[in-house]
């Protein structure tokens, strides 16, 4: 029986999970893989025959190739510090049959149970997570559509994570901090938009963050003023969601000091964080701060808040 029947007009083999065409190694195995079991057959039992203990000797496994080896492995640190290969269980389903086989077990309340650590539903060939970068989409949109570089920049909306993560030479002082992050801000344009991420648990970016060796259960973190120094690796430390909240809302509040006002003097900020959004400006010597209601956005992801913003622009 030829497992593969029909193949493309390039000659090539894919894989319907990724898309991609296989490797000739891997194609040549697959196609003639039974080929090669009929083989191994026939000399397993022609050494039986010339010596009968060879029956009772292992047998060795058949190197074959197949989708899961193109696959790109890929690796992530647990909460011991220890590096997790994530793949799926290649022997799972002849290990279930033999346990029920000797223990009388029911497969079929076995199965109600998952069985992977990521749902093969969602999975790679390798047991990642099968995902397609969001930036994908939006490079299709730029295709559909002609656009010049600006000549001026009026506003900017920018996400809030990806601004603090591009800092270097980060000062010792959250207070320092915050008016790094101001001074970044307001060079971009009159008016800003500092878009905000929500950290939500349980939620469905909670497999991301894994893989990316965020904890979102880390101990509660309390910013308790200007003058409190950082932690010593502050990148390492903004793999906790439970920091990053605790920043994005110190600098919520940290900006509505008397001490930014020349900073913020003549600009207009707006802040998306949580389910609110907050509007700077300077009036009469003093910053005022409002509640800006058009703006409210429940979007976990700062990447589709950003687009509610730009909206109201």
């Amino acid at each position: 029986m030829r497992t593969f029947v029909h193949f493309s007009q390039d000659g090539n083999l894919y894989c319907l999970s990724t898309g991609k065409a296989t490797s000739v190694d891997v194609k040549n195995d697959l196609l003639h893989c039974v080929e090669i079991g009929d083989k191994r057959c026939n000399t397993f039992i022609k050494e039986c025959f010339e010596d009968p203990a060879r029956f009772e000797k292992p047998i060795s496994r058949s190197k074959l190739k197949n989708f899961s080896s193109d696959a790109i492995r890929v690796k992530l640190t647990v909460k011991d510090r220890k590096i997790k290969e994530l793949q799926g269980t290649r022997d799972l389903f002849g290990r279930l049959l033999y346990l029920a086989a000797s223990n009388n077990m029911d497969l079929a309340l076995v199965f109600r149970y998952p069985h992977t650590p990521v749902p093969l539903t969602i999975a790679q060939v390798d047991g990642s997570v099968n995902k397609t970068d969001k930036s994908k989409l939006m490079h299709k949109l730029e295709e559909r559509v002609k656009s010049s570089k600006p000549v001026s920049r009026d506003a900017c909306a920018i996400d809030a994570m990806f601004l603090i993560r591009t800092l270097v030479n980060v000062p010792a002082t959250f207070g320092e901090i915050a008016k790094l992050v101001l001074t970044r801000l307001l060079g971009f344009a009159k008016r800003v938009d500092f878009v905000c991420d929500s950290y939500k648990t349980p939620s469905i970016k909670d497999i991301e963050h894994g893989i990316r060796g965020s904890d979102a259960t880390h101990t509660n973190f309390i910013i308790s003023g200007p003058d409190q120094k950082r932690p010593k690796d502050f990148n390492a430390s903004l793999k906790s969601a439970n920091f990053k909240t605790a920043l994005l809302h110190f600098l919520v509040k940290e900006w509505k000091r008397t001490s930014h006002i020349e900073q913020i003097r003549g600009y207009t900020l707006f802040v998306g964080l949580d389910d609110k959004a907050y509007q700077y400006d300077v009036k009469d010597d003093s910053i005022h701060v409002q509640e800006v209601p058009s703006l409210v956005c429940n979007h976990e992801e700062a990447d589709t808040r950003l687009i509610w913003h730009v909206k109201h622009m």
